[in-house]
């Protein structure tokens, strides 16, 4: 009789460690999505202040004034510093070439995987699906959201340095063209 009792105790001991086992993973598994979840909302936020419409005003206005200054050049040599200005400000028009399908395509992919994570937590709060898998699907959105919050801050910092070497230089530049016409 007390070998059963004591086989009882052991198997509802064994049970309730597992099932708190399960219960500290799952909370674990929540809070992990509620990261991410925050993580997704820091790529919307820092990609909602690059307008497209500027965006597509600056790429324009410098192309503009490339082809103006290209077509001014001939065959003039330039001096060194202004030569480094006129690279920054090519380069900056460059990285805003195909900006806006970069931004939307990360937008896109980040409403996608917001998505799924919201699916994701259903399904672990709920205990439906299949849970043997919540660790294999929740390490694949991890590595995801790190994806596009990698792409996220590269949209933003080549949107920042062609602005600001834009509006640096494109005066310099603009100014050159007027006094290679006179």
């Amino acid at each position: 009789m007390n070998l059963k009792i004591v086989s009882l105790i052991v198997l509802v001991l064994v049970l309730l460690t597992g099932f708190l086992g399960c219960s500290g993973s799952m909370e674990k598994q929540l809070e992990t999505i509620e990261i991410l979840i925050r993580t997704s909302d820091s790529v919307s936020f820092d990609l909602k202040p690059i307008d497209s419409a500027q965006v597509e005003t600056l790429f324009t206005g410098a192309s503009d004034v490339k082809e103006q200054f290209k077509a001014r050049l001939g065959n003039d040599t330039l001096e060194l510093e202004f030569a480094e200005h006129l690279n920054a400000f090519l380069n900056a028009i460059s990285d805003l070439e195909g900006l806006n399908a970069e931004k939307e395509t990360c937008q896109i992919a980040n409403v996608k995987a917001r998505e799924r994570l919201g699916q994701l937590r259903s399904d672990i709060s709920s205990g439906s699906g299949e849970r043997a898998r919540y660790a294999t699907w929740l390490s694949r959105e991890q590595a995801e959201i790190r994806r596009i919050r990698k792409h996220c801050v590269t949209i933003k910092r080549k949107f920042e340095s062609a602005k600001s070497a834009i509006e640096q230089y494109q005066p310099e530049i603009e100014r050159f063209i007027q006094q290679s016409v006179l």
